[in-house]
């Protein structure tokens, strides 16, 4: 549904299947500077079929639980780093926190996430590339916790400005 519509995608409701890497690039075409590589296309029905176990066993009252601020970041960069759509893999990493605060509360959760993120992205790309060349992730899961934090803060704002039924 966040790519319905969009002719520039070639893959639109499926993994990506393009035989190129998926790269995350800045800079001119002639000097580019790669912050990223995912995983290739090739891979993304395997990648997701483990990324689904971990979400799965890693959920309260499960096999392998975690507690529930180090899972949502985990969660999120570890979607994030398949990368396994053409586009709205962040938007879907955001909504993957979520649930995973919700299944901790056992209620729905409303933060600003997206909204925190977007007022600071820069900071967002910057700690994504910061932690993902390595296995320690020790600063991303704090950059991350900061920002639920920080989102809690937001929506805790938005609710006491905002007239009821809006």
């Amino acid at each position: 549904m966040l790519t319905k519509g969009r002719r520039d995608l070639s893959d639109v409701g499926c993994y990506r299947t393009h035989e190129d890497a998926m790269l995350v690039v800045s800079g001119s075409m002639h000097n580019p500077n790669i912050h990223f590589q995912a995983p290739p296309s090739g891979q993304m029905s395997h990648e997701m079929d483990q990324f689904v176990d971990w979400f799965n066993e890693t959920m309260p009252n499960e096999k392998r639980p975690l507690p529930p601020l180090a899972r949502a970041g985990i969660g999120h960069f570890y979607f994030v780093c398949i990368h396994p759509f053409e586009d709205g893999n962040g938007r879907i990493a955001r909504s993957i926190s979520g649930k995973i605060l919700s299944q901790f509360l056992g209620e729905p959760t409303l933060l600003a996430l997206s909204q925190t993120i977007q007022s600071a992205k820069k900071a967002y790309y910057q700690n994504l590339e910061l932690n993902n060349k390595e296995l320690d992730i020790t600063k991303w899961l704090e950059y991350f916790a900061q920002t639920i934090l920080d989102a809690h803060t937001v929506h805790s704002i938005i609710s006491e400005v905002t007239p009821p039924g809006l």
